[in-house]
């Protein structure tokens, strides 16, 4: 098994970082980080049972993954599919975690691969998902 996990502490209550990290995704997740050119949004459905997911519209897409774990504002996760394409084969557990101490939240993402998935292909992911939080979600957050 492979893992990498990332921590960031935000001057905000868990509730607000809650509500910008699933509720306000498509304000700040660049289109870099989509799959396909004809993506039009990404979503993190933060219900069970929900996508994680790019929506190509017209009932066309990506599902990223599904979400297995709710308990807001504290948790979410996430069981993914990583096919050769990416990287895999391999599935994925994501967590992300949300603690508040004293008026600051620390967000903890945690991700866990289970299958065939190089060092070269966990080191990219863990690039591209530091590029993601520390370029595009803590300074929406913070502005």
């Amino acid at each position: 098994m492979k893992s990498f996990k990332l921590e960031y502490r935000l001057d905000k209550s868990k509730e607000q970082v809650w509500e910008a990290f699933f509720n306000e995704l498509n304000q700040w997740w660049t289109s870099d980080f989509h799959t396909n050119s004809r993506t039009k949004s990404f979503h993190i459905e933060t219900k069970l049972g929900g996508k994680m997911y790019e929506d190509f519209g017209g009932g066309k897409g990506l599902v990223w993954g599904e979400v297995i774990g709710v308990d807001y504002p504290r948790s979410l996760q996430v069981r993914g599919m990583l096919s050769g394409e990416f990287g895999g084969p391999a599935l994925s557990y994501e967590k992300f975690t949300f603690d508040e101490e004293a008026g600051t939240t620390t967000l903890t993402y945690r991700v866990e691969f289970i299958g065939d998935i190089t060092e070269k292909s966990l080191k990219s992911l863990e690039s591209g998902w530091k590029t993601i939080f520390a370029d595009y979600f803590i300074p929406f957050c913070t502005k």
